[in-house]
C-alpha cells in the first residue's frame, strides 16, 4: 500500500479553556472542509491520530518533499 499525505490549510486558534497534552484547535476556511460528510474519509486517512501541524505557509515544500518520497498527495482540493 502506497503512503499518502492529506493536507488542509487552516489557522490555529486559541482555545477558550485549557487543553491537556498536545491538543489544539484549528479553524478551516468556511466551505473548504466538510467534516460532517467527509469525516469517515478523514478517519480512513489517519485523522485524527496521525496529525502534524506546521506553522507558516509550507504546503508547497511539504507537497514537493512528499512527491520526492513517492508519497501520494491529497488535499481538500483533490489529488495532486
Amino acid at each position: 500500500m502506497k503512503s499518502s499525505l492529506y493536507y488542509v490549510l487552516g489557522k490555529t486558534i486559541s482555545p477558550k479553556r485549557h487543553l491537556l497534552g498536545n491538543n489544539g484547535l484549528v479553524e478551516f476556511p468556511k466551505g473548504e472542509v466538510d467534516l460532517v460528510h467527509g469525516f469517515e474519509q478523514w478517519v480512513m486517512r489517519g485523522f485524527p491520530h496521525h496529525v502534524c501541524v506546521v506553522e507558516g505557509r509550507r504546503a508547497d515544500a511539504i507537497r514537493n518533499l512528499a512527491q520526492l518520497c513517492d508519497v501520494q498527495v491529497m488535499s481538500n482540493k483533490g489529488i495532486s
